[in-house]
């Protein structure tokens, strides 16, 4: 489901003019006991331009960071909740 190599983090800028880096923290791995929902990759969001803002966590809905648009980025970051 997710590839073996670490994959690197995307910088982005948020419609807000902030500058915001994606990362995977927690590969999804497919489990017998968890949802499909549950087993995929975790992404943090960190913002560069104010450090003091919270890390946000959402689900990540493709196999990599590469394969989201920039549109879907953003939208996923959007999505995003702290935890």
């Amino acid at each position: 489901m997710t590839a073996s190599l670490p994959q690197p983090p995307r910088r982005f800028d948020a419609p807000d003019g902030r500058a915001w880096e994606a990362r995977i923290t927690a590969s999804g791995r497919p489990s017998p006991y968890l949802a499909p929902r549950l087993g995929r990759p975790v992404v943090e969001f960190r913002c560069f331009t104010a450090p003091d803002l919270p890390r946000t966590y959402a689900l990540l809905p493709v196999t990599s960071l590469a394969d989201l648009t920039a549109e879907g980025l953003v939208a996923l970051w959007c999505a995003a909740r702290p935890y």
